[in-house]
């Protein structure tokens, strides 16, 4: 959840920016980061938070390292 308030925090700057600027084509990047990063990384925080037994697994490193390097490739390019 803790990533996900970082996504929450760069998408809140970026449409800060947009706006301010008046410049909007970097919507679809604000959009992306705030469902991918922030909505996602939430979500998984919470149902990790109310079913322990997933949480516990190996598995759960490795989804939130796909997630994150996934994210990450999907904002860059």
């Amino acid at each position: 959840m803790l990533v996900g308030s970082v996504y929450l925090v760069l998408g809140i700057l970026l449409g800060i920016h947009m706006g301010a600027s008046g410049d909007h084509t970097l919507a679809p990047l604000h959009a992306h980061i705030n469902l991918l990063g922030f909505v996602l990384m939430t979500v998984f925080g919470l149902v990790y938070r109310a079913f322990p037994n997933m949480a516990a697994s190996g598995l759960t490193m490795v989804h939130f390292w796909l997630h994150t390097v996934g994210s990450v490739i999907l904002i860059v390019m």
